[in-house]
């Protein structure tokens, strides 16, 4: 059977990684003759080597979400940053994302929720370090391996989850080509994703909460402009902030001292619908689940009649994370 001739833009089937059915030979023409340089490298290697940092798209996200919970787009890109932060933790990611070098500055795309996800999980564990990244390197100013067309197409579409895919060759901009899926029902779960999402903030943004007389000193300190959030003063133990929220959305304590280097929102986005609490190590930023089960246990009358073991080594849960120390003086400092 003769093979099927692809061209740029026409979708294609590739199931279970084999790419053996399609003729290429018109997108590999233009491939070889684009003056850009397509190479392949670790996610560790790239970050060595570029200057730039992506928190910034995070708080983008999440500011965007908050600011209209109606808006179907703002909804979905939450959604889908949020659950591929949770999602590479277990799975890593499936296939390697795609980008443009220009000198030292990298834009990942497309993949970029894919890329940022990848960066966050790193920034925090470091557990991908070996991911490959596909980049089209626009100045040839790294020393990163070149990839022929073939070795290109099949790092695009090798590594993935679902036994097949939808994909096209692209030309979306001048001098480049991109491989892009067409469309998949893991969108589904995005959109699952996005009601639980819904359900952990209770469609509002999370509570701040503050000690008497260091809200102002805050308010200097902290990278989002705080009159976005419902803030609260407490006096009480730190655990009684989600008992002051009536055991609903998200509740949040950034001790008194703390300067923020990143949006609040960063640390938020570790916060997962299965996590109970989530905070640093040192005890400086609490961020609250306050519908959990297990958090739910915090009645007023428990916390006064527990010994400050129970509460700080958090016994009262089987769900609480610790973020790790590599944050500190990155993300926040005091």
């Amino acid at each position: 059977m003769p093979k099927e001739n692809i061209t740029v833009g026409q979708e294609f089937g590739v199931y279970e990684n084999d790419l053996s059915a399609y003729d290429f030979s018109q997108p590999e023409e233009v491939f070889n003759n684009l003056p850009t340089k397509y190479k392949l490298c670790t996610y560790q290697e790239l970050i060595d080597f570029t200057e730039n940092t992506y928190e910034d798209i995070v708080r983008r996200v999440f500011t965007n979400y908050f600011d209209d919970i109606d808006d179907p787009d703002a909804v979905y890109d939450c959604a889908k940053l949020h659950w591929l932060i949770h999602d590479i933790k277990i799975f890593g990611l499936s296939y390697a994302p795609q980008g443009i070098l220009i000198d030292k500055e990298f834009a990942p795309h497309p993949g970029t929720f894919r890329f940022v996800a990848l960066y966050m999980e790193n920034k925090l564990y470091n557990s991908f370090p070996n991911q490959k990244i596909i980049i089209v390197d626009k100045q040839s100013t790294s020393n990163f391996k070149s990839l022929t067309f073939l070795e290109w197409l099949e790092e695009c579409t090798k590594g993935f989850l679902r036994k097949n895919r939808n994909v096209r060759i692209m030309y979306p901009r001048e001098q480049q080509l991109e491989v892009q899926e067409s469309n998949n029902f893991h969108d589904d779960c995005i959109r699952a994703h996005a009601e639980d999402l819904f359900e952990l903030f209770h469609s509002n943004a999370p509570t701040i909460f503050f000690r008497p007389n260091s809200r102002e000193k805050l308010k200097n300190s902290i990278i989002d402009n705080l009159e976005k959030f419902p803030t609260k003063v407490f006096v009480e133990s730190i655990y009684t902030l989600p008992s002051l929220c009536d055991f609903s959305g998200v509740s949040v304590f950034i001790d008194q001292d703390v300067i923020l280097h990143q949006s609040i929102y960063c640390f938020i986005s570790q916060l997962n619908f299965t996590d109970s609490v989530i905070y640093t190590s040192d005890k400086k930023i609490f961020i609250f689940n306050n519908s959990h089960p297990d958090v739910r246990k915090l009645s007023v009358p428990i916390i006064k009649e527990s010994n400050q073991e129970f509460l700080e080594d958090m016994k009262w849960t089987a769900h609480s994370k610790e973020l790790p120390d590599s944050i500190k003086g990155d993300w926040y400092d005091f």
